[in-house]
């Protein structure tokens, strides 16, 4: 095969991989509890200010207050309530499965791009291991990346101004972190 071909079968690929990529929600996380839009029963993961990140299942949200539960390795019901001085960030918990299917395709174009392209006993490997890990590193990708629902303080700001002069002409941008409680 010519490698205007393989080019051409490595841009699909790239370009397979790329527009089954979600773009993340251009929403901005919230900053009080007020503002949470999560519903009984969804799966959220919570970094506390002190403590270790842990997934829980909402039970409710009173005012400032956010009661979770979890079921623990002994099958006991762990129940918990953040307040938003307690919690630094909580993330929407989504399914991996679509992570795990646009893994699977990527895995099985790869696989159909290395069969076409190469004839040779060397590339069984390479086959095999595109058919079979696609999927499950397409999860766990996709089980890394959740999105940001409630941010603790204020968010970050960027703020550009023009500079004017009699012999200059420029921009001035100025980031301002936001504060943590």
């Amino acid at each position: 095969m010519s490698t205007h071909v393989t080019i051409r079968n490595l841009f699909i690929l790239a370009a397979t991989f790329v527009a089954s990529a979600q773009v993340a929600a251009a929403q901005e996380p919230v900053h009080t509890f007020q503002q949470l839009q999560v519903g009984v029963g969804q799966a959220i993961v919570v970094k506390p200010n002190q403590g270790r990140t842990a997934t829980w299942s909402v039970v409710s949200i009173v005012g400032d207050q956010l009661q979770v539960e979890r079921r623990r390795w002994n099958f006991r019901i762990e129940r918990k309530t953040f307040t938003e001085q307690t919690a630094a960030r909580i993330d929407l918990h989504d399914s991996t499965l679509d992570g795990t299917l646009k893994g699977a395709g990527v895995g099985l174009a790869g696989a159909l791009i290395i069969a076409q392209t190469c004839q040779d006993l060397v590339c069984v490997l390479p086959f095999i291991l595109s058919l079979s890990m696609g999927a499950p590193i397409g999860g766990a990708i996709d089980e890394a990346i959740n999105r940001t629902i409630y941010s603790a303080g204020q968010p970050a700001r960027v703020t550009f101004v023009p500079l004017l002069g009699q012999n200059r002409i420029g921009l001035t941008a100025r980031l301002q972190l936001g504060a943590h409680r």
